[in-house]
């Protein structure tokens, strides 16, 4: 662009300050996660119960579900177990009433809180 020894020296690191600024740009046009509908619920779930009794990872998905649900899922693994005799299916049961007992003392707490 400028003859050799006219100005030259002015914009010697420019092509690489340009190219620096591309990279950072294009670090930060990396689209990010989109949350889904899913994540959105979760996550304002998991907000709601905040200082609660967490529920383990594996049983997180019964969290949503109303209390009526839950106890018909209890109920449905206890027939299950009386029927097979399965253990496995008393203790899924058990795990129904460890949520149902997580999210009764949270609904009971934000009552109180209102």
């Amino acid at each position: 662009m400028f003859p050799e020894g006219k100005g030259g020296d002015l914009f010697k690191g420019f092509d690489k300050l340009m190219k620096e600024s591309d990279e950072q740009l294009q670090k930060e046009d990396k689209p990010k996660k989109k949350e889904d509908a899913y994540d959105r619920a979760w996550n304002d779930l998991r907000n709601a119960y905040k200082g609660v009794t967490p529920v383990p990872e594996p049983i997180h998905h019964l969290m949503p579900k109303s209390v009526d649900d839950l106890l018909d899922l209890y109920n449905h693994y206890m027939a299950l177990h009386q029927t097979f005799g399965d253990e496995d299916y008393e203790q899924y049961a058990k795990q129904v009433i460890r949520v149902l007992k997580i999210k009764t003392s949270a609904e009971s707490a934000a009552k109180d809180a209102i």
